[in-house]
């Protein structure tokens, strides 16, 4: 097993450092948008029953779309599917943000 410097070697050519640079930067920003989500929910309802199903369904949908995400993956281009995915996730981002932002996001 490799320690010290050697662990990280793999890092050194510069496509997988972007890769890996690049997924950690996208999971971190992934995070913070569940939690931000969870809080804004919780604000908004203050009940954690809520919480508690927004959290089942969307690993639900997780699970479901990792499935049918394999299926596009072998048949599609990863590459431009991965650039979809992120397009994607940029636009719900933002979405999320304006509407909180303008005060449109509220309890129904």
């Amino acid at each position: 097993m490799a320690r010290g410097p050697e662990a990280f070697r793999a890092l050194r050519h510069r496509d997988f450092l972007w890769f890996w640079s690049s997924y950690f930067v996208s999971n971190v920003g992934s995070w913070m948008q569940s939690v931000a989500q969870g809080w804004l929910l919780f604000e908004l309802t203050n009940s954690p029953l809520t919480l508690g199903l927004f959290s089942l369904l969307r690993t639900g949908m997780l699970l479901f779309f990792f499935l049918v995400g394999g299926i596009i993956a072998d048949r599609w281009d990863r590459r431009l599917v991965m650039i979809c995915i992120q397009i994607v996730s940029l636009a719900t981002a933002l979405g999320l943000a304006l509407l909180t932002s303008v005060g449109a996001a509220v309890a129904v």
